[in-house]
């Protein structure tokens, strides 16, 4: 018991002693308060700029991928690890927050001018580059000039570039449209090589997705339905460089012998880019900072022209806050059950979003931002569950289809009040499989054997053993059953026969201006779109975007 009460003494002794050290040292501690606090304010005044009233450009300088939010940046460590990648602005990239420094910049009267500086920009898809392309129109026609500048430029590099006033090509840089391509890795053989046994179940004879696993070599059919889709893609894509340059397409790219001929001939080949105006100008490094010292002005400090790294362009808008929220919610990746990889989605984890903006007396409206090739059937289900109560408690939900909505992705598409996609969407894929792999003929051929008591053999679903005719007639039969209930949730809400949709279904892919004469979804447009419709449904007048990361 003495010990106890020496122990609580000591306590209460040693509280004293910081209380009489704290009241000794009261103005010192005042003083190296103050004087921290000063310390980060200024911090604060030089990085968010707040008295920096100097003419300049925006350095648009993308390194890297232009991933659709943070949650979709898949590449993560592992991504960064294989390209060897040090710098970790390659995982700020991010569409939204790109397209909403542009407007800044556009309403800030102390950015002139835009520099498009894509030697690192590593691409994008299509939708996202539109997005994109869309923004640096309303900066032009505030009068702002955009300047493209690169080594080389690329299919994704040159869409951005074609949006700017003038596009720079470094000397002996190359300019490569040869159009897009959709390889896959076929694996049949390695299959067989390895003694694996490949179970395939199949509604949808154009789900190509198990095509890998049977063949050696893209199927002709295969090859006819794609070339058909990325042609689209491919005119789509031109139109707009065509649309943006004012050039011809026959202009646009040198024919095959042409290319191959003066290929090592540079000089010729950039000729070529500036009599078509495919490019403007060819300028070294020195005669680029020169170009653009005269135009935005000379940092004498930096011996360079003034302008404000993207990166460092701090994002100052002052939301005026209400108690109307229209809540984004992303869903990027294939639709599991669980997550095990980095471009996966957990679909607990998008209940749970979505269970909040439902209960959440503040959301008004949710908009869904999809960018998934699907999934699993279950794991789809319940997502789509989910969007039905939150849309049956009378909050509308709006789709925003990015670039590619389909089968399992469609699917929790459906219950939706309206759904939107972009030209370049690619939706459909109404069709369910599952691909099953068992590795009793390997696992025998190396001497490994099982063996043991099962009290139903029949039912029992191992690696180990090649699937039962009792087994493979039950997965059939569930595979059956979820494409009926896909059926009839495409009919029920968007009020089809089932004929239509057995008739556009069979795994078929579709553009989004294809899918809307299909009556598969509701309008073409963007992200810009879906809101407008989110706030035209509720009748808002005061509203803020809430961005569910």
């Amino acid at each position: 018991m003495k010990i106890y009460y020496l122990f609580i003494l000591n306590i209460l002794r040693f509280i004293c002693y910081i209380f009489n050290l704290i009241k000794k040292n009261f103005i010192k501690l005042c003083l190296v308060t103050s004087i921290i606090i000063t310390f980060f304010f200024i911090i604060y005044i030089k990085n968010y700029n707040l008295h920096d009233n100097e003419k300049k450009a925006l350095l648009l300088n993308i390194n890297g991928i232009i991933f659709e939010n943070n949650n979709n940046i898949f590449w993560g460590k592992f991504g960064l690890s294989l390209f060897k990648i040090k710098n970790k602005k390659f995982l700020t990239n991010t569409l939204f927050n790109i397209v909403k420094i542009i407007h800044l910049a556009n309403n800030n009267k102390n950015i002139i001018g835009m520099v498009l500086k894509l030697n690192n920009f590593l691409g994008a898809d299509q939708v996202s580059l539109e997005y994109i392309g869309k923004a640096l129109n309303q900066f032009k026609k505030n009068g702002k000039y955009i300047y493209a500048i690169s080594n080389n430029y690329k299919l994704a590099q040159y869409y951005l570039a074609s949006y700017a006033n003038k596009i720079f090509i470094y000397p002996n840089g190359l300019i490569d449209l040869y159009g897009s391509n959709n390889d896959k890795i076929y694996y049949k053989s390695l299959l067989n090589k390895l003694k694996i046994n490949t179970h395939i179940f199949r509604i949808g004879l154009n789900k190509t997705a198990i095509e890998p696993n049977i063949y050696d070599s893209m199927p002709n059919k295969t090859k006819k339905i794609e070339n058909k889709l990325y042609s689209k893609l491919w005119l789509n894509y031109i139109y707009d460089i065509v649309k943006n340059r004012n050039l011809k397409p026959y202009e646009l790219t040198l024919k095959k012998k042409d290319f191959l001929i003066n290929f090592l001939n540079k000089k010729y080949i950039n000729k070529y880019n500036l009599k078509y105006k495919i490019i403007d100008k060819i300028l070294s490094y020195k005669k680029t900072k020169e170009e653009f010292i005269k135009i935005f002005g000379l940092n004498k400090k930096k011996n360079n022209y003034k302008f404000i790294h993207f990166y460092k362009y701090k994002i100052k808008q002052i939301l005026k806050k209400n108690d109307n929220i229209i809540s984004v919610i992303f869903i990027n990746g294939k639709i599991l059950n669980y997550n095990n990889s980095y471009q996966n989605i957990n679909n607990s984890l998008i209940i749970n979003k979505l269970k909040k903006a439902r209960l959440n007396s503040k959301v008004k409206a949710v908009i869904l931002r999809i960018n998934s090739p699907g999934g699993s059937i279950s794991a789809s289900e319940n997502i789509r569950n989910e969007i039905l109560n939150l849309k049956l408690s009378g909050k509308p939900v709006i789709v925003s289809m990015s670039n590619l909505t389909a089968s399992g992705g469609y699917w929790i598409s459906t219950p939706a009040n309206i759904i939107i996609a972009d030209k370049n969407t690619i939706t459909g894929s109404i069709g369910v499989f599952s691909v099953i792999n068992t590795y009793e003929k390997i696992l025998n051929f190396i001497g490994i054997n099982y063996d043991g008591l099962n009290l139903f053999p029949n039912l029992n679903l191992k690696p180990n053993k090649s699937l039962t005719p009792f087994l493979s007639k039950i997965i059939e039969l569930n595979i059956k059953n979820g494409y009926e209930h896909f059926i009839k949730l495409i009919c029920k809400n968007r009020h089809l026969t089932p004929i239509e949709v057995n008739r556009i279904g069979q795994g078929q892919l579709f553009l989004g201006e294809e899918a809307k004469k299909l009556k598969l979804i509701d309008k073409i447009g963007d992200f810009d779109d879906a809101v407008k419709q989110a706030v035209k449904i509720t009748k808002l007048k005061q509203w803020h975007l809430n961005w569910v990361i």
